[in-house]
């Protein structure tokens, strides 16, 4: 089972999860860099910004693969998402705002003027007393005595005291050899063999460990290496040309160390904590990569009066097909709108709306919003054939082009 954590820095941004990103029938999409199967289980960890989480439990609905290079779209059912959970998320929300209110309304600016009034009479005798206390003839008197201020003469410029020094710094020069003491030698044919090994292996042959290796035999191996070839380790030969080889060698070690555990955690198999290598099974997701309900289209509102009377639906759905057959969108919505001025309840003319709405955006070339208004013509009638033929065909083009596949 993975975890994904979507963190949440504000309370602001908790309540743009429920209210933007959570669709009503308690689901979402999410943009994730791994593979999930349809039908697995995924716990989304919820981090508030008390420092608590929040664990629901959700199912992969629908798993789009993203392009080379791109995120996969994850479509994901949050079953464990209660009312309960959801009326208490919006109550710390709502304590949270409360609380920021209380602090600004308490919050008063102070005037500066009664402290900076004593700062100036502060400043006006410290200036006095610096000036009585230096010798007649000094440039800090006459200064004083001609108007001048210590803050107005120029002084010369302080040296810090961790300034650099200018001075020629010689670069150390390789390793021979020849400088090496008869003792120590052997160890340096062998380091300057090993460094030349080092330098024509890949990442997981430095570290002796196979291409897939988990995390746990990366680090070990990592160890390992460390405690053959650690400079330190060569310090009791005392030759700087043996210290400096070991420092190559382990240069190139810790440069494989850090492309496999870059590789791991692209995989999605490792987190790095600092210099630490941890394992683990779960992702970390912002509210970007949460994709937002789109807005829709409301039909407009039926006065309760003027009402007409109430004509078949099997001649509306007539009428209807004619104008849309012709291109006439706006006037098969409004055909509708008046049908709904005489039978407001009627959930077939509610959905007949939607489905109108959709057809334009499919016409317009909006898919999402498009998808979106059949969703809505099902939650107003889950029997409506034109929605379903609709999203079934969304459905199916989505595996030929880059548009994301809804579920009913």
């Amino acid at each position: 089972m993975r975890t994904l954590k979507v963190k949440c820095p504000t309370w602001q941004h908790v309540a743009t999860f429920y209210t933007r990103k959570l669709r009503p029938d308690r689901t979402l999409t999410v943009r994730v860099p791994f593979d999930a199967a349809v039908g697995s289980i995924v716990m989304l960890g919820l981090q508030l910004p008390d420092g608590t989480s929040m664990a629901i439990e959700g199912r992969v609905r629908e798993f789009v693969p993203g392009e080379p290079g791109q995120k996969a779209a994850l479509q994901l059912h949050l079953h464990g998402l209660t009312d309960d959970i959801l009326d208490r998320l919006k109550d710390m929300v709502a304590d949270a705002q409360a609380r920021e209110v209380k602090a600004t309304a308490a919050s008063r600016p102070v005037s500066p003027r009664a402290r900076s009034d004593s700062s100036a009479d502060r400043n006006r005798v410290r200036k006095e007393s610096h000036s009585a206390g230096q010798p007649a003839g000094s440039p800090e008197r006459a200064s004083a005595e001609h108007g001048q201020t210590a803050d107005d003469m120029e002084l010369p410029a302080a040296m810090p005291e961790d300034a650099p020094i200018s001075e020629d710094v010689e670069k150390p020069s390789a390793p021979r050899e020849s400088d090496i003491g008869r003792d120590g030698r052997e160890v340096y044919a062998r380091l300057e063999t090993e460094l030349r090994n080092l330098r024509e292996c890949a990442a997981h042959d430095v570290l002796g460990v196979a291409p897939e290796a988990e995390v746990v035999e990366v680090r070990r191996a990592y160890f390992a290496c460390t405690k053959r070839y650690h400079p330190d380790l060569f310090a009791r030969y005392h030759s700087s040309a043996i210290v400096q080889m070991s420092q190559e060698v382990f240069i190139h070690i810790n440069r494989a160390y850090d492309r496999m555990r870059d590789s791991l955690v692209a995989q999605g198999r490792a987190i790095v904590a600092g210099p630490a290598l941890l394992a683990h099974d779960g992702w970390l997701a912002g509210l970007d990569d949460i994709e937002s309900e789109p807005e829709a289209t409301e039909p407009p509102a039926v006065p309760a009066s003027s009402k007409s009377p109430a004509e078949p639906a099997s001649s509306i759905e007539q009428r209807v097909e004619g104008l849309l057959s012709s291109g006439d969108f706006e006037g098969a919505r409004s055909h509708i709108a008046d049908a709904l001025h005489a039978n407001p309840r009627n959930r077939q003319l509610r959905s007949l709306y939607y489905v109108v709405s959709g057809k334009q955006a499919l016409s317009d070339g909006d898919t999402v919003l498009a998808a979106t208004q059949f969703e809505a013509a099902l939650a107003h009638d889950s029997k409506c054939r034109e929605a379903r033929d609709a999203l079934e065909e969304l459905r199916n083009s989505g595996q030929n082009r880059a548009f994301p596949r809804f579920l009913r």
